[in-house]
Parts: C-alpha cells; structure tokens; sequence
C-alpha cells in the first residue's frame, strides 16, 4: 500500500470587539497514513497564546495525544480570565471575564481527512464584548 502523509491544525480564537485575538488555542499533528490506517504520527503540538499586557491569565492548559489505527489526533484544552476587561470598557468593577478553551481537537483519519472539534465556552462580566474564530489547515 501507498503511504501518504498530512499536516493537521486547529485554531481557536477568542477575539475582543476591536477584532484583537486576546487569547488562543492551537492543536496540529502530522500522521502518515496508507488508506486503511495511521500508521505513524509525530509533532503532536499544543499551543496557547494570550494578551498578557492587556490582564489576560492563562489559568491551565494541557493536552493529550493519542494514535490508533483508524486516527492520529491531537486534543488540547486551555482557560483564560481577565478581570480588569470590563473595567476599561464600564470604568467601574465588574465580575471576571472568561474564556474557556475545554477542547480543540484536530484528528487525521486513516483515509486522510481531517475533522476538528472543539468544546468553548465565554462567560462572566464582559463576555458579550467576546466572539470566537476559527482557523483550520
């Protein structure tokens, strides 16, 4: 059988009204495969950035690898706060605002498709200022 081979990534952002990424989470894995398996993976790779300079925190991050037959994938997870956002914005306190990466996952699949999955959530004072974005490759 053939062997092939594939780079995978997932990005997700969390970007602030002015369209600034404020924080991200990243995951990629590169997989051989030769149509009914995986047969090899490596650069099984988490990333987190964040906006330190404007109150961003990284709470926790992590992140998991796991290769089978049938996929190679990559999960991460991450959560970021940031408690003076909403002040600049109200100029009086208000509660914390979050950014919860609770998984982005990319996973190569023995066929040589990718599928993303991710599980976010935002919340807290100044949540609605937030959106999301997604990159995939």
């Amino acid at each position: 059988m053939e062997l092939h081979h594939l780079d995978g990534r997932d990005q997700v952002s969390l970007e602030d009204v002015l369209e600034l990424n404020v924080a991200d989470d990243k995951a990629s894995v590169s997989f051989s495969y030769n149509g009914t398996c995986v047969t090899s993976s490596w650069d099984h790779i988490g990333e987190w950035h964040w906006k330190s300079g404007s109150g961003w925190v990284n709470s926790s991050r992590g992140g998991s690898a796991t290769r089978i037959c049938s996929y190679a994938e990559t999960d991460t997870y991450s959560h970021f706060y940031n408690d003076p956002f909403c002040d600049l914005i109200f100029d009086e306190p208000m509660p914390r605002t979050w950014g919860r990466f609770y998984m982005v996952r990319v996973r190569g699949q023995e066929n040589g498709t990718q599928t993303n999955a991710h599980n976010i959530a935002k919340s807290g004072g100044c949540a609605n200022a937030l959106h999301w974005d997604f990159e995939s490759s």
